[in-house]
């Protein structure tokens, strides 16, 4: 009967153990210790025929005969890895008509980071067209040939 009694009262201590102690590594769980968010680091992330600004604010890319953008943070897996919505306009050589400029076309940049490297694609959200795979460093300026 004792034992039965020392059992019972002490359940309620080994429950409170075991739920708070199997909600250590859950972000945002009650116990769990706040975790700051990583995201791709701001500045100029760089490769061939490819060139990435990254702001505050999102980024902006620029390719051979294009540019794109997205409009936010990107946040970083645990493994480096990410997606974020964004736009593509493709550019030609000469003139450009006032009503012939476009907002671009809606693509989906994927990609991730392992140290100063980047691996990126950019695929048309519509089609699931590759429109290119680059690898990019960061702190380095990107090897460009614009369309004139």
């Amino acid at each position: 009967m004792l034992k039965t009694i020392l059992i019972l009262s002490a359940l309620p201590l080994l429950l409170t153990f075991l739920i708070n102690g199997s909600n250590k590594n859950v972000e945002g769980s009650v116990g769990a210790p706040n975790r700051k968010i990583k995201t791709l680091q701001k500045g100029t992330w760089g490769g061939e025929h490819i060139q990435l600004e990254v702001s505050e604010e999102g980024g902006q890319i620029e390719y051979d005969c294009a540019h794109g953008s997205f409009d936010q943070k990107i946040a970083l897996d645990v493994r480096g890895r990410f997606k974020v919505a964004g736009t593509h306009v493709v550019e030609r050589g000469g003139p450009v008509r006032e009503s012939g400029s476009s907002n671009g076309d809606p693509v989906e940049i994927t990609g991730r980071v392992s140290g100063k490297k980047l691996e990126l694609t950019v695929r048309r959200r519509d089609s699931k067209e590759v429109i290119g795979a680059f690898t990019l460093f960061y702190g380095q300026e990107g090897k460009l040939r614009k369309c004139r």
